[in-house]
């Protein structure tokens, strides 16, 4: 039985036997037949009695097979299980990337009907993944890599960004809101990109009047914008995405190889602005990591690496950006 239609216990003789002869006629009409034979799409029709006893047969199983059937619905998922960040996460939700074994950066396809999703302990849709989540995801390798179970905690995307699932932009007066690095700045401050909410990049025009701008508690010039600086920013979405406000944190630039790496990628050295030794301290939730241009997860870091790194001077000189080779 593929897709069938019941009605509640008690109806009436007169409505069932209605049903039966409406759904019998429209499944018998030749032009509906002429239509589904042409797109390929089989119709097999089965009626009243005939339903109910198929269902009754279904249901008077022996002992042995329920045990069989109990077996299969309690076999554990296959395939690798990883817990990990969502780095990018599409509007729809069908398409997701995360560090899978080893911190490679996995691409994935995930499926509305196939793929279970919990999202803070409660079912839930792929509509509602957002990029940042805890998951905890279990996935068959290969060309889509398909989650099968998904385990999630985090703020959901129709909470996270109202203003993408409106029919209307009602938060373009007073502007998106995002925390990240800054992931490209073009020489004179005017032209940077940065990480939406949902993980998408976000081209954007800084003005010289209009965007107010703060670094390190200071007001600042966008000249005074570098790679990987981390801002929270408040912008107006639509062709320039001109921010109204960014309020920046100072960091540093260095370009070099990885000195060293501990083996979990928490903790790194490498030479810093002026050449001397840095020992910093890489986030698993801060530290944005791009590795050969695909999003990556800091165990994926290596000794010898060459990098261009952005840090905050300070205790643990921890990396806001980390753009790696």
């Amino acid at each position: 039985l593929a897709r069938l239609t019941a009605a509640p216990p008690g109806l009436p003789k007169d409505r069932l036997a209605a049903l039966v002869t409406a759904y019998r006629e429209a499944l018998s009409d030749p032009g509906l037949l002429a239509d589904a034979k042409k797109m390929k799409r089989p119709i097999v029709p089965m009626f009243g009695d005939d339903v109910g006893k198929r269902i009754s047969a279904a249901l008077k199983q022996s002992p042995e097979m329920v045990a069989m059937i109990r077996t299969v619905l309690d076999t554990k998922p296959k395939g690798p299980t990883v817990t990990t960040k969502l780095l990018t996460v599409t509007p729809d939700g069908k398409n997701i990337s995360f560090a899978g074994e080893g911190g490679k950066a996995i691409k994935s396809k995930v499926s509305g009907s196939r793929t279970k999703i919990a999202i803070n302990g409660k079912s839930d849709n792929r509509k509602n993944l957002s990029a940042g989540m805890d998951c905890t995801i279990t996935y068959a390798p290969g060309d889509k890599n398909e989650p099968s179970v998904m385990d999630c905690k985090g703020v959901k995307m129709a909470s996270a960004n109202p203003c993408a699932v409106a029919a209307a932009n009602p938060c373009a007066a007073k502007g998106l809101k995002v925390s990240g690095p800054l992931l490209s700045v073009s020489p004179d401050g005017k032209k940077i990109t940065f990480a939406s909410a949902e993980g998408a990049l976000v081209k954007s025009k800084v003005s010289g009047s209009r965007t107010k701008i703060s670094i390190g508690g200071a007001a600042g010039d966008r000249k005074a914008l570098v790679f990987g600086m981390p801002c929270e920013i408040t912008y107006a979405p639509g062709d320039k995405n001109e921010p109204s406000m960014m309020d920046c944190t100072k960091v540093l630039n260095a370009s070099g190889k990885l000195l060293s790496v501990s083996p979990d990628g928490k903790k790194i050295s490498f030479k810093g602005a002026g050449g001397a030794e840095v020992k910093g301290k890489v986030s698993g939730s801060r530290t944005k990591i791009v590795i050969a241009g695909a999003a990556a997860d800091r165990k994926a870091l290596k000794a010898g690496m060459a990098c261009t790194i952005a840090y905050i001077p300070g205790g643990k000189n921890e990396p806001s950006l980390m753009d790696c080779k």
